[in-house]
């Protein structure tokens, strides 16, 4: 018997064996990590600190503490389609948000919005809230203040004041979320589901005031046409008239080059006669008449005193 007590403890009892196990088990139960984008919330006898144990490895008192540990990245609530979805890993998927617009028509309206639970007020948070914060808290903030904004318009003017309605849903969530314990990053407006018979509304809409500017794109079109007919008639009436006046300068320098010609050749005859008229003499003339008299008589005679014509008997 004592070789076989030997061998099973080693001369020690088993109940230490068990003590043993039982104090190494409570050491890694008073042991626990908190990884990036967590923090972690001790709960000592239902009751929660304080403060956040921050990422890396962290000690509690076994039995008597535990640790909640609180996803503090950014997290994404689409509304969308018309069903929940099921969630994934820091995204919430819900329906979209159904306003009625200042006529009692139905819009749907899909937007996501991103929020950062503050770190440091999660005790806080989970004191007042729970867990399930976005269900108690974001939610329905989400939701009245989208029916706020945009149930003060037109579903026929919606779809056109779409930026300034992203806008102010932005401004408006930015202040609500100041009082509470979260940071909105972004709010995007992506989708406004509009009924059948505003939609058609819009299109007829749209439809005519695309044919207006087909209209006034026509008329400034004929408009454009006229002015360059306009402008291409008065090119042509200044061809005529530069024409013209061409003509009329080439017909004078014609006239005056030949009144100049005929004035030169006067000037030239007048310069020969005199000339002439100064190289005749009476002598010149006489010979003139002899060298060109064939030998017959006048056949007719003036008398120097009367203006009588006398005929003379033929005779050489």
């Amino acid at each position: 018997m004592e070789r076989i007590s030997k061998s099973l403890g080693g001369g020690r009892s088993p109940w230490k064996w068990v003590a043993g196990g039982l104090l190494l088990l409570l050491l890694m139960q008073a042991s626990y990590i908190v990884r990036d984008g967590t923090v972690g919330v001790l709960v000592t006898f239902g009751k929660f600190s304080d403060s956040v144990k921050e990422p890396g490895i962290h000690f509690k008192v076994p039995l008597v503490q535990s640790v909640l540990v609180q996803d503090v990245k950014m997290q994404t609530a689409n509304y969308r389609g018309s069903k929940d979805l099921p969630d994934e890993s820091g995204i919430v998927n819900k329906p979209a948000i159904t306003v009625m617009d200042n006529k009692n028509l139905p819009i749907g309206i899909e937007m996501s919005v991103q929020y950062t639970p503050d770190r440091l007020e999660m005790p806080t948070m989970l004191r007042t809230l729970g867990i399930n914060y976005f269900e108690k808290k974001i939610n329905p903030i989400v939701r009245s203040i989208t029916r706020d904004v945009v149930g003060q318009y037109e579903a026929e003017t919606i779809a056109v004041e779409r930026q300034k309605i992203g806008t102010e849903l932005k401004t408006r969530l930015a202040r609500e979320f100041d009082a509470i314990p979260f940071i909105l990053n972004d709010v995007v407006l992506r989708n406004i589901q509009l009924p059948r018979t505003v939609q058609n509304k819009i299109l007829q809409v749209q439809e005519a005031k695309q044919e207006e500017e087909r209209l006034k794109m026509a008329e400034k079109q004929a408009e454009v046409q006229k002015r360059i007919q306009i402008i291409e008639a008065r090119r042509e009436a200044e061809k005529r008239v530069i024409a013209a006046r061409a003509e009329a300068e080439q017909r004078v320098i014609a006239a005056r080059a030949e009144a100049e010609k005929i004035t030169v050749q006067s000037r030239a005859t007048a310069d020969a006669n005199k000339r002439v008229s100064a190289s005749l003499t009476p002598l010149l003339v006489k010979q003139h008449m002899i060298e060109r008299w064939d030998g017959s008589y006048p056949k007719t005679m003036l008398a120097p005193d009367a203006n009588v014509l006398f005929s003379l008997p033929s005779g050489k």
